[in-house]
């Protein structure tokens, strides 16, 4: 059965995308990445639109607040914009098993994992089951919306290329390996995101690189959270069966033995309230954030 086309959604030009330029801020690929977003997952469309983007250098990663406003750190997204344009049939994506990616694939998907904290109620849910730890509760909820994103992409792209359709739709995904050099990542691990950059004024995207654009040596690790890869320990990683919901990814999820906070870099601020990537409900003192003298592009 056909599905219903937004207006102007049949002139689809995501498969003919330009390449990214001097004139490309890091706005234009998180507004571009929400209407791929958009294509692959339609139902989240009024959520996806709802949301207020912030770019924000302060907080590690990319996070959203109960308010539905996302946050994005600027090295995070150029991060992954470089991830996608790593795939290679050398180097295929070890998520979905795909030979190249839209460069916006990877933003995609982070809409989609952000926005669905929100839409299934996830900080909701974490009161209403009684759960208390945090940390088990946020890597449970990443679970969750990791282990669906890179077969809804795929199922969108095979969609949208149906004769009928005529619609191509660029599959959205998610990362789940980076690499890294191991005394360095021993080394942040051990120091935690804030002091790391306090003594060498680097952070997690200089520690991270993306799989195929590594220097020769680097070890390949998990990134991110998914049930093949729930971090117990900085160099320790569960198996979880996939396709759960958060409680029962929860409940599968020991005790923590380290900091889980320091392994998915989180930040907390002085009220002790998590932020970072796939933050369910990010408290933060936000600051109009100065374009002008930042180098990335501003929000609009």
């Amino acid at each position: 059965m056909n599905q219903p086309l937004r207006p102007g959604m049949r002139q689809s030009k995501f498969a003919n995308a330009p390449a990214a330029n001097k004139e490309e801020t890091v706005d234009d690929i998180i507004q571009r990445g929400r209407m791929l977003a958009e294509h692959n997952v339609r139902s989240f469309i009024p959520g996806l639109r709802a949301s207020n983007i912030i770019i924000e250098p302060r907080i590690p990663t990319i996070g959203i607040d109960k308010y539905w406003r996302t946050y994005w750190n600027p090295r995070a997204v150029m991060w992954m914009v470089r991830a996608a344009n790593a795939v290679s049939k050398t180097s295929p994506c070890h998520s979905c098993g795909a030979v190249q990616h839209h460069k916006y694939a990877y933003i995609a998907g982070i809409w989609i994992h952000e926005i669905g904290h929100q839409i299934f109620r996830h900080r909701q849910r974490m009161e209403e089951a009684g759960f208390t730890d945090l940390s088990k509760g946020n890597i449970a909820q990443d679970a969750e919306m990791n282990d669906d994103i890179p077969e809804i992409g795929q199922a969108a792209e095979k969609w949208g290329a149906q004769p009928q359709n005529d619609s191509p739709t660029p599959a959205m995904c998610i990362p789940s390996r980076a690499m890294v050099d191991e005394a360095e990542y021993t080394k942040w691990n051990k120091l935690g995101t804030a002091a790391f950059k306090m003594l060498t004024g680097r952070d997690m995207w200089d520690v991270y690189h993306p799989v195929g654009a590594g220097a020769a040596g680097m070890k390949e690790i998990p990134f991110l959270v998914f049930p093949d890869a729930v971090p117990t320990a900085p160099n320790t990683w569960l198996k979880l069966d996939k396709h759960k919901i958060f409680e029962v990814y929860y409940e599968s999820i020991p005790d923590p033995t380290d900091s889980l906070v320091t392994l998915v870099a989180y930040s907390q601020d002085k009220s002790g309230n998590l932020s970072g990537q796939a933050t369910c409900d990010i408290t933060f003192e936000h600051k109009p954030f100065d374009a002008e003298n930042s180098g990335v592009g501003s929000t609009k």
